[in-house]
């Protein structure tokens, strides 16, 4: 990226309205856009994390999806 040339020690993220957007467009069940925009806004320790996502992908059938 041309910014990494200018700022080298930068770290590229994505925006939280890029990723709600992203979602809301994507995403036709709105139980799991509630549950995908609560990890956007929580604070999760790691391991907090691990285990509310993979009940997420659980709780939708997605655990097979990549």
């Amino acid at each position: 990226m041309v910014i990494q040339q200018f700022i080298p020690d930068s770290t590229h993220r994505l925006c939280d309205c890029y990723l709600g957007n992203n979602v809301s467009r994507n995403v036709k069940d709105p139980l799991f856009e509630y549950g995908f925009v609560d990890f956007m806004y929580n604070y999760y320790t790691n391991e907090e994390f691990d285990r509310k996502w993979a009940a997420l992908l659980e709780k939708f059938d997605l655990t097979e999806n990549k």
